[in-house]
């Protein structure tokens, strides 16, 4: 009996002590530490959000050619219509696509796109089609998404024209020499490298001055500055020289309205994180520059590429570590979001591919991202009032903090503000119908809890969509009239904290769907939406009415979804609980360790004892009692 517990204690240990450690370590994780962080008080630009991903692959081709879906909306990733490269949330400009940008094909410069080099362009003409362009691209005058200008034909630095590009070098001094034959070869290169950084500086700053006239809202930029050619001589930082050179390309960061730095992974190697570090750390060195010289702020989305860049073709995605190394460190370091690159090669080649890059979101990218997300809203709010994002202290500069005292502060001035629950928007592969439809929102004058009112909201928008404003209620029960009848309506929990998904309620005939399901010990609010599914399936005017009460709380997620779509793919959601966000206890941290290491302790000391008590007390009597001679 004594040897049988002491191994059922021994190995409930063994099971109980890493799930102790792990209940720890997360339960901290997913607080930011507020005390070692500084608020970087600015306007979020995409979304009111103070970290955004946005997806910037072509994989609706995906859903076009083999009817897999990307879903990347369970997990609040921004994406354009019918998941393109260009649309709502982000347009990029190629080479080619953006005016006469002058570049060669090859590094022998036999092949060139409107003469090659900067020095021969015709800027007029190159501005005018560059006007024709945007508008063609970008039709809506007021678009405000991101627009990045990825020109990676050469670089407006001399010296960083190496390896492939140093064609632009040698075609600048050919040009010198041409004008100056009797010039030395030290005279030749200096007017060169001279008549070169000035074109180009010309050029680039010509162009992006006359897209933000064009398009004044955009957020325009160029993709892969700054960058630090870091090596582990400098652990991955800028050096000295490095930075010089970004120095001089001010005028280039001065003139945009956000920096897209690119934190692309060649290959799981341990520098990974230094080296991510170092381009962050550079961009945000600039953009705390231009807030102070320009008196305005300039986010940051770096590049970021879910698969290995070293070895794209083999389909190696990011392992947890290197998601933490990018987008996590991004969102410490007090970046804007990130922009998810993809190549059309990377996901759009074969139902095998779009199946994985599906399941990877699912289970790492998806996941991690939304934590990510929770976390810098959570800090936000509790830190920053709502109003600027939680910088890791010890990820960056303090002499930016001192020289920049109106972005970086202990907190940010202004009244406190809450994020509303995330309006997961739909793909615009599946068929919506864009015009507008109108929903009363009614609230019965009945006992509500102290702070909260009971307006009568009307609200205007998108038969396909949510409505953009929401309003705090605590309710018990929700009704929607449906005039038309016969129409499942499916309202279902999605919370993915929750222990189980149950579905509330399913109506297959009624003019009403009541909704009474609710949890018994919940006593926080709501946020409540006027929104809609989808149009066809409900009349022209349905109404909500919500009745109050301080005991229940309908579930945290309550989902729409239609009647068509499987496994609940396409759903809006209905209302969210914001108790996670706006709750007055939260554990102290430091006694959730303190519990943990106890438990583990006295898990260990119980085995010790059991063991020891065991070997001393029965089995050594039992070796003693054999070891006494015995008579026949």
């Amino acid at each position: 009996m004594s040897l049988a517990l002491g191994l059922f204690v021994a190995r409930l240990f063994r099971l109980l002590h890493p799930l102790l450690l792990v209940i720890g370590i997360s339960l901290l994780g997913n607080a930011l530490d507020v005390k070692n962080s500084y608020c970087k008080c600015e306007e979020f630009p995409i979304e009111d959000r103070p970290f955004v991903a946005i997806w910037n692959a072509p994989t609706g081709g995906c859903s076009v050619n083999f009817s897999i879906n990307i879903n990347l909306r369970d997990f609040d990733i921004l994406e354009n219509p019918k998941q393109t490269w260009n649309g709502k949330y982000v347009t990029v400009f190629y080479n080619a696509q953006l005016g006469l940008y002058p570049y060669f094909t090859n590094e022998q410069g036999t092949n060139s796109y409107n003469g090659g080099m900067p020095q021969l362009i015709d800027l007029a003409a190159h501005l005018r089609k560059m006007k024709r362009d945007i508008i063609k691209k970008i039709p809506d005058p007021d678009y405000s998404g991101l627009v990045i200008i990825d020109w990676e034909g050469w670089r407006p630095t001399w010296e960083r024209n190496f390896d492939s590009k140093r064609i632009y070098q040698s075609r600048s001094v050919e040009l010198v020499q041409d004008k100056h034959p009797e010039w030395s070869m030290e005279e030749v290169i200096e007017e060169a490298k001279k008549e070169f950084e000035r074109t180009a500086r010309v050029f680039m700053e010509s162009s992006i001055k006359l897209a933000r006239q064009v398009r004044p809202k955009g957020l325009w930029g160029f993709y892969g500055f700054p960058d630090c050619f870091g090596s582990n001589e400098t652990n991955y930082r800028c050096s000295d020289d490095h930075q010089e050179m970004n120095n001089k390309l001010k005028w280039l960061f001065s003139s945009s309205m956000a920096l897209y730095p690119s934190v692309y992974i060649y290959d799981q190697q341990s520098w990974n994180k230094a080296f991510t570090y170092g381009r962050l750390e550079e961009a945000i060195r600039l953009a705390t520059w231009v807030s102070k010289e320009n008196k305005r702020t300039v986010p940051v989305f770096p590049y970021f590429r879910h698969l290995y860049e070293g070895k794209p073709f083999e389909f190696d995605y990011l392992t947890l570590v290197d998601l933490h190394n990018t987008i996590g460190q991004a969102a410490d370091m007090g970046a804007a979001g990130v922009v998810m690159w993809g190549n059309r090669r990377d996901e759009n080649t074969s139902p095998e591919v779009c199946t994985q890059l599906n399941d990877y979101i699912k289970t790492k990218l998806g996941p991690y991202f939304e934590s990510v997300r929770h976390r810098t809203e959570v800090c936000s709010q509790k830190k920053c009032k709502g109003r600027g994002r939680c910088v890791d202290s010890r990820l960056i500069s303090a002499r930016w903090v001192a020289e920049e005292p109106r972005l970086y502060a202990p907190t940010c001035k202004g009244s406190p503000k809450l994020f509303s629950p995330f309006i997961r928007q739909h793909s615009s592969h599946h068929n919506h119908r864009g015009d507008q439809a109108k929903t009363n929102l009614h609230i019965p004058n009945k006992s509500y809890s102290k702070g909260h009112n009971s307006p009568v909201a009307v609200k205007t928008h998108h038969k396909h969509g949510l409505s953009s404003q929401q309003r705090n209620y605590l309710m018990k029960e929700l009704t929607l009239l449906n005039a038309t009848g016969s129409r499942k309506v499916f309202l279902k929990s999605r919370h993915r904290n929750s222990t189980k998904d149950f579905v509330v309620f399913m109506s297959t005939s009624d003019s009403a769907v009541e909704v009474n399901k609710a949890p018994q010990d919940a006593d926080r609010g709501v946020v409540a939406t006027s929104g809609l599914h989808y149009h066809d399936q409900l009349n022209d005017s349905p109404s909500f009415t919500e009745t109050a009460s301080s005991r229940a709380m309908a579930p945290s997620k309550l989902m729409l979804c239609n009647e068509s779509s499987p496994e609940y793919t396409n759903c809006e959601i209905m209302k969210e609980s914001p108790s996670a966000y706006n709750s007055g206890f939260h554990f102290p941290h430091t006694y959730v360790v303190f519990i943990c290491a106890s438990l583990g302790s006295a898990l260990l000391v119980s085995t010790t004892f059991i063991m020891s008590y065991y070997y001393c007390n029965i089995r050594k009597k039992v070796e003693d009692d054999e070891d006494i001679p015995r008579g026949d």
